[in-house]
């Protein structure tokens, strides 16, 4: 959800620049994307909060990642398990490899260390500046950046350095609204967004490196943000990078649990019915009754019901949050 300089956030609603009051399903949102602009009242927050979604500041169109606000009671079961994997170097070189095997599907990678894929990697890379060079008839003297002095650069690098910004900020709103860490990567290192670069990658072939090219003679040797900006918002829709972004994270990573605000119940025999916790931020009602027995918590912020006697029973082991219940053979219980 994102918000342009015209609208403020007071309380729970949404007020636009003509009053018009819009209500926010709050307790069904992962996060709030807050545009240059908007301001946000401390009950608003509070409210936020208490609904387990958190807060993102971004550039207009989201196209830049500012900061984020996590609540306290946020889930960190994604972020631990990215840590775990990180710490691992057998399952982080895993992580890695299924990365570059996402971007070049015909290379072999089998036995490959990291240090061999990143040489491939680049190899690959600056064969694909070649081709795309010729491709739109642009001439390519290679990838040229100097902090502070944007405008030093040709046009092609122009539009990389601000398309690659800008998908930065988007996959950055995304990690954080999910729960993992931009700080925890697995290829790159020494940075500080490895896990937004690594991600990245996935994505900059068509979004920034094609666009970059495409975009070179039709600005005649004059940079033009908006029509860059534009440009790169639509292939975004096109693309349904949003989308994207939390399905690869769960291949590349391997995941069993969607970080969605939904929570699902899929799979029983791949291991869900052993999870204690479901990080999910709305109830979610069990299907199955040893499901449901094995559960020992449910974190989100409006409580599901139980379908047993012996769950209602264990009524301390589950979220006193608001709208919690506990359906019994004789009468409902509300835990609030």
């Amino acid at each position: 959800m994102t918000a342009a300089n015209r609208f403020n956030l007071i309380d729970e609603p949404w007020i636009d620049c003509d009053n018009n009051v819009v209500r926010l399903p709050i307790a069904t949102l992962n996060c709030l994307l807050l545009g240059p602009g908007t301001t946000i009242t401390h009950e608003a927050v509070k409210v936020i909060a208490q609904s387990n979604c958190s807060l993102c500041w971004v550039g207009e169109d989201s196209l830049l990642f500012y900061a984020s606000g996590q609540t306290p009671s946020a889930d960190t079961r994604n972020m631990r398990e990215q840590m775990t994997l990180s710490a691992n170097p057998k399952k982080s070189l895993e992580v890695a490899r299924r990365m570059y095997a996402k971007r070049f599907p015909e290379a072999d990678l089998a036995g490959k260390s990291l240090h061999e894929m990143m040489g491939m990697e680049g190899y690959r890379v600056r064969a694909l500046y070649e081709h795309k060079g010729q491709v739109y008839g642009v001439g390519w003297k290679g990838r040229s950046f100097t902090p502070g002095k944007f405008e030093l650069g040709d046009i092609t690098n122009q539009v990389l350095t601000s398309s690659n910004a800008a998908l930065y900020g988007i996959i950055s709103s995304a990690v954080h609204s999910m729960g993992y860490s931009p700080h925890i990567g697995f290829i790159h290192s020494g940075s500080p967004l490895p896990f937004v670069y690594d991600l990245a990658d996935l994505y900059k072939e068509h979004l920034c490196i094609d666009l970059a090219f495409s975009l070179t003679l039709q600005m005649a040797g004059q940079y033009n943000k908006h029509k860059v900006s534009a440009a790169f918002r639509q292939r975004v829709i096109e693309t349904d990078l949003l989308g994207k972004i939390g399905r690869d994270i769960e291949e590349m990573l391997n995941c069993r649990f969607s970080p969605r605000t939904w929570g699902c119940f899929q799979n029983l025999r791949s291991g869900f019915c052993s999870c204690r916790v479901f990080p999910t931020h709305v109830g979610v009602f069990l299907k199955s009754e040893a499901l449901a027995g094995e559960a020992a918590g449910f974190p989100h912020a409006r409580g599901g019901v139980s379908c047993t006697v012996t769950s209602a029973a264990t009524a301390f082991s589950f979220s006193p949050r608001t709208w919690g219940c506990f359906r019994s053979c004789i009468e409902p219980r509300s835990l609030t």
